[in-house]
């Protein structure tokens, strides 16, 4: 015919349940629909429990070609795969093997309805209007946002076989149904740029598309596809706890593309990979020999190469000795210290910064010239005089210049930022620093005296070694919670990546009048 506009459609019948394999009805009286924004002529059209979802959700206001049209991209938006425009197979492992991402997402999915209509004993029209009231409340899933994610899991586990093909073509997006307050911790950048996200708490729905799976014991890790442009699980941590929320991603910079080592560290747990996240060994043992003795609260994590690396925890500095730590000299360090920040010289792996924080009084910063074996106060000039007493500033963050390493910075939590130019024998406040609690400070080795400061007002940046700032995050209206900050180490390269409260942005840095121009890539 000549119509052209949009169309609602039926279809009803039977099928193959997939958690049971029993054959199952869709009555005439309980059709499952399809809506379409604008149809020309003939097209094939897929009908499913998702597409029903977005009939209801558009039937909530009234059925309009606009009203269908976001209904049917909340739900891909949701789902992470488009109902309309994807066709579902039948569940085998020769299907899932040569599907696209998002039929082998759009099958699962199905599964994961039918596996939860067993586990509750209900129908499957029953979780279809649970899930479609959700939707057109809340513009996105609640409490069954759980439910799904576990029943994705528990249909795997009950069909090895499809648990394994899923896992071998790269996982599956429907882990990725999010939260409001999306629980993102870590960012980091490979040697190839290949940007890798570590996240570690189930919340619920989100239109941001980054999240892990509702389970405890498992961490989750993503891996940007730029091809693609989304976000795509990329291994999961096993055994992996956080119950602090605090977490830490680092990269070795010394690593091949193909082979890229990371480091992952949660509560009092750390985590090595040596193929570029793909598996993941347990290192978080004092003396790799022993099982028992777990390093402490780990707070930073300091990479030089494969051999050389450093933690800080609540009471102690370690060394790596391969698949596990020992302890260095911490006769030097305040005893009982919580050592927050460790940074190594770029050029020389035996000079070593620490700071942190000691019971009611900062600890100030420490120097180390021959690898932690001993160390040397060196910032009597950060101390004040309050009330007639003398403090050491607490440190929350220090870094040193990668291009120029007797140029040394320090921020003092909310207590000020400190520049050293001769190494750490002598230090001066910068006058015209951001105010406000200092979380971390990192430098961009492809541009001279680009330092970068995150904190709890935001993120700023001096082209020019401190004297002068710049506020970015604060000015694109999003957030000011700054987590953490990656910026890609490739020669040449302009790109940074922030993560904050409600996802990440990519900023690209114009050196020409020291701007940068921003893009949400949350999803």
């Amino acid at each position: 015919g000549s119509y052209t506009g949009p169309i609602v459609v039926e279809a009803s019948g039977n099928y193959q349940d997939e958690a049971t394999g029993l054959q199952l009805t869709i009555t005439e009286n309980s059709p499952l629909r399809a809506a379409y924004a604008n149809v020309t002529r003939s097209t094939t059209i897929a009908v499913s429990p998702f597409t029903e979802m977005a009939v209801r959700k558009a039937s909530a206001t009234s059925l309009t070609a606009t009203n269908i049209s976001q209904a049917n991209d909340l739900i891909a938006c949701i789902f992470a795969f488009d109902a309309v425009n994807t066709k579902p197979l039948a569940l085998s492992v020769a299907a899932l093997q040569t599907a696209s991402q998002s039929q082998k997402d759009y099958t699962l999915a199905l599964a994961s309805l039918s596996q939860m209509a067993q586990t509750s004993g209900t129908s499957i029209g029953s979780i279809i209007s649970t899930m479609s009231n959700e939707i057109i409340s809340n513009n996105g899933l609640t409490t069954t946002a759980a439910s799904f994610v576990t029943a994705l899991h528990k249909y795997q586990d009950n069909n090895p076989a499809v648990q394994k093909v899923v896992k071998d073509t790269g996982g599956s997006q429907l882990e990725l149904i999010g939260s409001v307050s999306l629980s993102l911790n870590s960012i980091a950048i490979g040697p190839d740029g290949a940007l890798y996200s570590g996240i570690n708490k189930y919340t619920n729905y989100s239109s941001a598309k980054i999240n892990t799976f509702k389970s405890y014991s498992t961490i989750a890790l993503y891996k940007l596809n730029p091809a693609l442009n989304r976000w795509e699980l990329y291994s999961k941590i096993k055994n992996a706890v956080n119950s602090t929320g605090k977490s830490k991603l680092i990269i070795d910079p010394t690593s091949i593309p193909s082979a890229t080592k990371i480091y992952a560290g949660f509560d009092f747990s750390i985590f090595k990979s040596i193929d570029s996240g793909n598996s993941w060994v347990d290192v978080s043992y004092v003396n790799s020999d022993s099982l028992q003795n777990k390093v402490g609260l780990i707070e930073d994590i300091a990479v030089y190469s494969s051999s050389i690396v450093y933690l800080a925890t609540l009471n102690a500095v370690y060394k790596s000795n391969g698949n596990g730590w020992n302890a260095i000299n911490n006769s030097n360090l305040p005893s009982g210290a919580t050592i927050y920040t460790i940074a190594i010289d770029p050029s020389n792996s035996n000079i070593l910064y620490a700071g942190g924080h000691n019971g009611v009084i900062g600890t100030g910063i420490y120097k180390s010239t021959d690898g932690g074996a001993s160390w040397v106060f060196v910032s009597s000039a950060l101390n004040f005089t309050e009330s007639g007493n003398t403090y050491l500033r607490d440190i929350s963050s220090i870094v040193v210049d990668p291009n120029n390493s007797n140029t040394i910075y320090a921020g003092a939590f909310n207590q000020g930022l400190f520049k050293s130019t001769n190494g750490g024998q002598s230090w001066t406040q910068l006058s015209n620093e951001p105010s406000g609690y200092i979380s971390r400070l990192i430098m961009d080795k492809n541009h001279k005296n680009l330092l970068y400061l995150l904190s709890l007002n935001g993120l700023y940046y001096s082209p020019d070694g401190g004297d002068t700032w710049n506020t970015t995050i604060t000015t694109v209206g999003l957030t000011r919670n700054v987590l953490d900050i990656a910026i890609d180490p490739t020669p040449n390269a302009n790109t940074l990546y922030v993560m904050y409260n409600g996802g990440i942005l990519q900023g690209t840095f114009n050196q020409t009048n020291n701007s940068i121009l921003w893009a949400n890539i949350t999803q």
